[in-house]
Order: structure tokens, then sequence, then C-alpha cells
């Protein structure tokens, strides 16, 4: 048995004597967070929400069939974003919306990855904005949008599209039970864009073709990842 391992069996045997709430799976297999994000620069930048690579030892961007490896190179706890850096070139990427000029009953297509237990298989839905809050919680202060397309489990972090293709907002969180799902405003991620060196604010909200749903898929599934993060551990059961 290598020490590596060794040494892993005895720490979970403590964990499980000494603490309750700690398993041995969790500390021999660490468990991985699922999410989504869009390519916003060919040359491999990525957004989505910091809850889906908090705490991240690892983090697998995959496009179709092939995976790379991520790195954080920038986060917003408390706006929940996050720019990510892969190693590659040439990819398709979104373009992005001016969020101020959102109109309600505008119509949206959202785009994800549900949870890993149904597969890596995108998700779409579309719908409207169907109000601007500022009271959802964990972005109580600042506006969010609501929408009607559905947004589930593992669609955190993904686009949501505007009629002209644009990204308007990134999929943040939906309310059990109900039709209410939210999206973060993309004019509230120019902090971070701004550290994308081929990014240009007074670029976003240039679109003028109208598209439709179907459209709008076929032409940026492809700049829609999935995101796979290996938990660090250390973060719960020994604080």
């Amino acid at each position: 048995m290598s020490a590596w391992r060794a040494g892993g069996l005895i720490l979970a045997l403590l964990c499980l004597s000494l603490l309750p709430g700690c398993y041995l799976l969790d500390l021999l297999f660490p468990p991985k967070a699922a999410g989504s994000g869009f390519i916003v620069d060919s040359a491999g930048y990525i957004l989505t929400n910091e809850h889906v690579v908090h705490g991240a030892l690892a983090i697998e961007v995959f496009l179709g069939e092939r995976a790379y490896s991520a790195e954080v190179l920038a986060a917003d706890e408390q706006e929940d974003l996050a720019l990510l850096k892969i190693p590659a070139a040439g990819l398709p990427v979104v373009f992005l919306a001016d969020s101020t000029k959102v109109e309600l009953l505008e119509h949206v297509v959202a785009m994800g990855f549900p949870e890993p237990g149904f597969g890596r298989d995108l998700t779409v839905a579309e719908g409207q904005i169907t109000s601007i809050r500022t009271n959802v919680p964990g972005r109580e202060g600042k506006e969010t949008f609501q929408t009607d397309a559905a947004i589930y489990h593992g669609s955190s972090g993904g686009p949501l599209f505007n009629l002209k293709g644009e990204v308007l907002g990134v999929n943040y969180a939906g309310l059990e039970g109900s039709e209410f799902y939210f999206a973060i405003p993309i004019n509230d991620a120019i902090p971070l864009l701004e550290r994308v060196p081929g990014f240009h604010r007074e670029e976003m909200g240039r679109q003028t073709e109208i598209l439709t749903p179907a459209e709008i898929v076929a032409r940026y599934r492809a700049a829609v990842v999935y995101i796979e993060a290996t938990i660090d551990q250390s973060l719960s059961p020994f604080r």
C-alpha cells in the first residue's frame, strides 16, 4: 500500500471515530460539484458562477468530449461570478448584451447542463423576463433578472440569451416548486471581463440581427461548457 493511500486511510479512520460529520468516501474521493459556463474569448476565457468553483481543488471544463484543466483567474464571491481560463485557442464565443437595456417580457433563451446524473447533455429553455428583483436570496439589494425560462440544478453559470443572440445574464438559481428562475445581469461581470485581453465594453449590445430560439441554440451551443470541480474537504470537516 502506498504511503499516500495508507495515510489517507488512517486519516479517514480517525475522522470516523472523532468527527460524526466526516465521511470516509469524502476523504478518499473528494466530492465533485458541477455547473455550466460560457466562453467569452476564443483564447479560453470562461465565465461562470463563483459557487460552481468555490473551494475547488481542481476544475475540469468539458467542450463536447474534450476536457481541459482550468484555473480561476478572478472571482467575486459577492456577485457570485468567476472567470476561468483553459489552455486552448480558436474557441467559439458568445456575444454580450448591454443588460441595462433589458425590458420586461423580453424573450430569452437559457442554456446549461443539468445535474450530472442526467449526463452531459445540453438543456435549453425559452421564456421571458418576468421581473427585475432586488430581493433574491444571496443578492439582496442587487438587481437580478427573474425569468420563466427553466434553470435546473447544474445550469448555474450558463448563459441567458436575448433574441439577438447576446448573453443578457448568467443563470443563477431557481425557487424549487415555482416558475421563478434567476439570472445575474451580464453587466455585473464587467469588472471580471476587463481582465480578458480581447474584451471591449463598448462592443456589448451591438448585435442587430433578430434570431429564433432554434437559431440561437444552433449558433452558440458550442460556446456553452460543462464544468466539474473537485471540492476541497478541508473547508468543511476539520474547520
